[in-house]
């Protein structure tokens, strides 16, 4: 009997799971595969996920809750960093979660339709201790218990529309987001500092300019009254010159005519009045 339910899909996988299997004999498969089972089957289990099949390395499960969904692919990969920090190279699990949310059909403990598909195909873009979902997943879940990042819109083989990918934030993700967000929030500062800065050379110098214009004003204010002054003076002096010609010529015409005594008296009155200072 075939059923229509809402469910969250997983798909896991080992990555590089070819490469490191080939250089194991079978015994030492069997173990790596047992290790692998043996971190991840009690952590489905925890958040109410039901594996539905394994096939080879990977594993399809579902989840009545995307936030539960997502979570347990969060405490699978903190398992695996965990066990990864104490192993040797080539026995170090590192897997690709992939998650999607959808109708699907449900017979005999098996799940078909095209939200597991679509589950099948972001794993394959994912990368190691990667946890990706789609737009579907990053809309039902609770989104204040999950760090996310927005990978962007992907076209994905057999799909017929570009499907919208969401990513787990890892803690090394987060430090780099962290320190991006510092980076933009530092040229944000610098950038408002320079502005201020600016604003103030701006004023600065206004003010410089001002000043200096002022001075340059009492300059020329100075030289316009140095200039009058000096003229006033070129003008008495050309008067004392003038006034001392005619004198002079007076003094020879009374001389040869007569009354010069009287003449030199005014004269000398004269240039005493015209000496005096200004």
């Amino acid at each position: 009997m075939v059923e229509n339910e809402q469910l969250t899909i997983m798909f896991t996988d080992i990555s590089g799971f070819t490469n490191k299997t080939s250089r194991k004999s079978r015994a030492e498969l069997h173990q790596f595969l047992e290790i692998h089972e043996g971190l991840i089957v009690p952590i489905f289990e925890e958040f109410g996920g039901r594996i539905i099949k394994t096939i080879g390395d990977a594993f399809l499960a579902v989840f009545k809750s995307p936030t539960n969904a997502v979570l347990c692919g969060m405490e699978i990969q903190r398992a695996l960093l965990i066990h990864n920090e104490n192993s040797r190279e080539e026995d170090k699990l590192e897997v690709r979660v992939a998650i999607n949310s959808g109708e699907v059909s449900v017979r005999d403990n098996d799940v078909f339709g095209e939200p597991v598909n679509i589950a099948a195909r972001v794993e394959g873009i994912a990368g190691p201790n990667e946890i990706y979902f789609t737009e579907a997943v990053y809309l039902a879940m609770n989104k204040n218990e999950i760090p996310t990042a927005e990978v962007g819109h992907r076209r994905l083989k057999g799909i017929s529309q570009e499907i919208k990918v969401y990513k787990v934030l890892s803690e090394d993700d987060k430090k780099v987001s962290k320190e991006a967000e510092d980076s933009e929030e530092t040229k944000k500062f610098k950038v408002e500092q320079d502005l201020e800065d600016q604003k103030r050379w701006e004023i600065k110098a206004r003010d410089f300019l001002a000043r200096e214009k002022q001075k340059v004003v009492k300059i020329e204010e100075v030289a316009v009254s140095s200039e009058g002054v000096v003229f006033y003076q070129i003008k008495i002096l050309l008067a004392m010159v003038l006034v001392t010609f005619l004198i002079f010529v007076v003094f020879n015409y009374l001389e040869k005519n007569g009354g010069v005594r009287s003449l030199q008296t005014e004269f000398n009155q004269l240039k005493y009045f015209l000496n005096k200072p200004i």
